[in-house]
């Protein structure tokens, strides 16, 4: 993400650009084209720094900085992971991750949270496809933890099963 696709909009959120090649990594596996990836965090500058370092690996990134906008980027976009920070204004990563969970079971999430709610006692079942990782997380661990996802939960996988290229997440 270079400095003028990475201005995001009034409501913190950022379209997907398009990914630089990188001749030191292959390709993801199973995939057809790179995964897209939302990610949302209230600070502009986890968004940033988040959003840079997937671009790097080839994966095409949207960014939303809170859970209502990432809500309403999930309802327009079709993605392959979510990843989530926790306390936000709005709407929580856990209550996104509700919302989502109601509608799409199978859509890969990390929540990424200084504040890890681990008493919560319905994490698990929401979590599922996907992760909970304590910030910080070193950019290593997190590209690590994305692949794994990814690979776990191939892009197309949805559409081989329902038949259709996008899924619509919210009514009209």
């Amino acid at each position: 993400m270079n400095a003028e696709s990475a201005r995001p909009s009034p409501n913190g959120s950022t379209p997907a650009s398009a990914a630089s090649p990188s001749a030191a990594l292959p390709a993801e596996p199973n995939h057809k084209g790179p995964a897209r990836i939302l990610v949302v965090d209230d600070d502009p500058d986890v968004r940033r720094v988040l959003g840079d370092a997937l671009q790097l690996f080839n994966y095409r990134v949207d960014t939303a900085g809170d859970g209502a906008v990432g809500w309403e980027a999930l309802c327009a976009n079709s993605y392959d992971l979510v990843i989530t920070d926790h306390m936000m204004p709005n709407l929580t990563g856990l209550d996104l991750l509700r919302l989502l969970r109601a509608v799409r079971l199978d859509l890969p999430c990390l929540l990424i949270s200084g504040d890890l709610p681990s008493v919560e006692a319905d994490l698990a079942p929401l979590l599922q496809p996907g992760l909970a990782v304590d910030k910080p997380v070193k950019l290593e661990k997190l590209i690590s933890l994305v692949r794994s996802l990814l690979s776990s939960y191939p892009i197309g996988s949805t559409e081989a099963r329902t038949g259709k290229t996008r899924l619509t997440l919210c009514p009209a």
